[in-house]
C-alpha cells in the first residue's frame, strides 16, 4: 500500500526528487502503512511548494511550524543521514545560539560587550575542555552561571522631578 503512494505520487511530483522512492520505502519498513502514507502526502505538500529543493531544505520545511520536531522532519532526517544526503542539523545549538544572544540583548548597552566576551570564554572553554576529554560544563546556561557582574541594574538620581539627571550609578541585580 505505502509502495503504490509513493509511485503515485512520484508520477504527480514535478521535478520527482531521485530520493523519494527510496524514502518510501524507508518509511514503509519503519512505520504503520497509515502514517506512512500521512508523511508521504505531507512531504509531497512539501515539496510542491518548494520544486526543485535540496534535501536540506526540504528537511528544513519540515522543521519550519516550530523547535518542536515533528514526526516528518525526524524521519527525513534519519534518512537523509544514513543515505548520506545531508548533515544532521544542529537544531540545539542554533536554539542555545540564539538564547545567549537575547541573553546578551538583555544587558544594558554599555556592558554589553563584557557580556558577550564573558558569553565567547564561556564557549570556548566548553569546546577546550571536550577536545581534551575533560568534564565540560553542562550545556544548560541559564542566568546562575552569569557572574553578578554581567547582569546590571542602572539607578539615577534626581534632586526634583522632571530635573535632568545628576548621577548614574550601576549595581548588580
Amino acid at each position: 500500500m505505502v509502495y503504490r503512494c509513493t509511485e503515485k505520487l512520484a508520477t504527480q511530483l514535478d521535478p520527482t526528487p531521485e530520493w523519494f522512492p527510496g524514502f518510501g520505502e524507508f518509511l514503509a519498513t519503519r512505520a504503520a502503512p497509515t502514517r506512512a502514507i500521512s508523511l508521504l502526502h505531507q512531504l509531497a505538500a512539501i515539496l510542491t511548494a518548494s520544486p526543485g529543493a535540496g534535501p536540506t531544505a526540504i528537511l528544513r520545511a519540515a522543521r519550519l511550524p516550530g523547535p518542536a520536531v515533528g514526526a516528518l522532519a525526524r524521519a527525513l532526517e534519519t534518512y537523509f543521514v544514513d543515505s548520506r544526503l545531508t548533515l544532521t542539523l544542529d537544531v540545539a545549538g542554533q536554539a542555545a545560539a540564539e538564547r545567549r544572544a537575547r541573553r546578551v540583548a538583555e544587558v544594558p548597552y554599555g556592558f554589553r560587550p563584557i557580556a558577550a566576551a564573558f558569553d565567547r570564554n564561556q564557549l570556548q572553554s566548553r569546546e577546550r575542555a571536550r577536545r581534551a576529554g575533560t568534564n565540560p560544563a553542562p550545556t544548560a546556561h541559564s542566568r546562575s552561571t552569569w557572574p553578578p557582574c554581567a547582569i546590571w541594574r542602572a539607578t539615577w538620581s534626581r534632586t526634583a522631578p522632571g530635573s535632568p539627571i545628576r548621577r548614574w550609578s550601576v549595581s548588580a541585580m
